[in-house]
């Protein structure tokens, strides 16, 4: 079952807590790498339920001089990811995602998401309302340069793209939309959507309302350069269905703030591929009482994080990342990862995975309290004896006077780093999820590393996304 783990800490403290809680990390034939470059990178879960599952694809999150930060109160987010490529870049950006009382659904099948955001902030805001993106075999594309754009949803709001064309360009403009109590629908079939703003200011605000958007065998693009976009979820359900789609996000100096409380968020990925890049950018998802999960089969998971602070916290909340066949990196350089779990299940298993971290002065820091902590590794290449030697550990943690010190050596696979948001944002939008960078592993090395990051950055973006 297993695979190859690698950690490279230099000038690095890394600490777990987790007070009553129980951590799992599975990777099926798998590569997670996570690079923090100047960084901070925080998660914190009491009592939450988080999970990420990859199937056969690939999941990248770059953050360069960034803060990445996820608050959830009593949400569920899910993310699940087969065969897909998933992509954020952010500059110079902010990235927050809260959800109060909310359920985000992102489903990615065979597409590719993008998102791009210069100089921008982003922002979601969804209050009791229902939020739903399917896009099939479709190409939607939302470019925001210095404007202005804001939705007000009382209401219930759904696109449905299906081999068509639709595009906004906007320059220096500002477009308001206000629906209280309303229905908004839209049907593309085979169609290409298309937003461009320059200088321009997005916001959408749903509250107790139903925003769905289907697209099937699609591409969705949101470029923002130097622009506000703000979604606030408050009780909502946001859904985002990609099948056979390209998704990508790119953010340079934005701010993107997704909050979330009561909510569920989900993001399923099928042969698509899902990218976030952070440049200078702050990324933070809340988790309270939260359910976040993520799910890639055979897929890739990239996060690179430069001079940047990611947070993530979980108040009563399960934590579960599934990684089958997939790659997930994670590169830290000057950079503080931290994980609190309070009363929170957080799992992760890898099955024929490969594993890296690299640390250059960062502080990674995971406490774990009264927790069960599981990491389940099949074989290694050409060790018989890891299972061995991995039961040992986990006693070992779990007498709680040794594990730090095993922990430290590297000698095993060690812990991972798992990778994004989460999610994404996902076209995310929502998304958030952003991937959960990975809680803490048993594994030889003890309790590894923290870092769910985003998924979220996952976050961020773009319309409903």
């Amino acid at each position: 079952m297993g695979g190859h783990t690698q950690k490279l800490h230099v000038f690095s403290l890394v600490t777990e807590l987790h007070v009553f809680s129980l951590v799992t990390e599975l990777h099926v034939f798998s590569l997670v790498t996570e690079l923090h470059v100047f960084s901070l990178v925080t998660e914190l879960h009491v009592f939450s339920l988080v999970t990420e599952l990859h199937g056969f694809s690939l999941v990248t999150e770059l953050h360069v001089f960034s803060l990445v930060t996820e608050l959830h109160v009593f949400s569920l987010v899910t993310e699940l990811h087969v065969f897909s490529l998933v992509t954020e870049l952010h500059v110079f950006s902010l990235v927050t995602e809260l959800h109060v009382f909310s359920l985000v659904t992102e489903l990615h099948v065979f597409s590719l998401v993008t998102e791009l955001h210069v100089f921008s902030l982003v922002t979601e805001l969804h209050v009791f309302s229902l939020v739903t993106e399917l896009h099939g075999f479709s190409l939607v594309t939302e470019l925001h340069v210095f404007s202005l754009v804001t939705e007000l949803h009382f209401s219930l709001v759904t696109e449905l793209h299906v081999f068509s064309l639709v595009t906004e360009l906007h320059v220096f403009s500002l477009v308001t939309e206000l629906h209280v109590f309303s229905l908004v629908t839209e049907l593309h079939v085979f169609s290409l959507v298309t937003e461009l703003h320059v200088f321009s200011l997005v916001t959408e605000l749903h509250v107790f309302s139903l925003v769905t958007e289907l697209h099937v065998f699609s591409l969705v693009t949101e470029l923002h350069v130097f622009s506000l976009v703000t979604e606030l979820h408050v009780f909502s359900l946001v859904t985002e269905l990609h099948v056979f789609s390209l998704v990508t996000e790119l953010h340079v100096f934005s701010l993107v703030t997704e909050l979330h409380v009561f909510s569920l968020v989900t993001e399923l990925h099928v042969f698509s591929l899902v990218t976030e890049l952070h440049v200078f950018s702050l990324v933070t998802e809340l988790h309270v009482f939260s359910l976040v999960t993520e799910m890639h089969v055979f897929s890739l998971v990239t996060e690179l994080h430069v001079f940047s602070l990611v947070t993530e916290l979980h108040v009563f909340s399960l934590v579960t990342e599934l990684h089958v066949f997939s790659l997930v990196t994670e590169l830290h350089v000057f950079s503080l990862v931290t994980e609190l779990h309070v009363f929170s299940l957080v799992t992760e298993l890898h099955v024929f995975s490969l594993v890296t971290e690299l640390h250059v002065f960062s502080l990674v820091t995971e406490l774990h309290v009264f927790s069960l902590v599981t990491e389940l590794h099949g074989k290694r290449m050409g060790e018989g004896t890891e299972w061995a030697r991995k039961r040992e550990s986990q006693v070992s943690v779990m007498r709680g006077s040794e594990k730090t010190t095993e922990g430290r050596d590297g000698e095993g696979p060690g812990g991972r780093g798992g990778g994004d948001r989460g999610g994404r944002s996902d076209a995310r939008g929502k998304h958030g999820e952003r991937r959960n960078a990975g809680i803490g592993i048993v594994g030889e090395r003890g309790w590894g590393e923290a870092g769910r990051t985003v998924e979220g950055a996952s976050g961020g973006g773009g319309r409903t996304s």
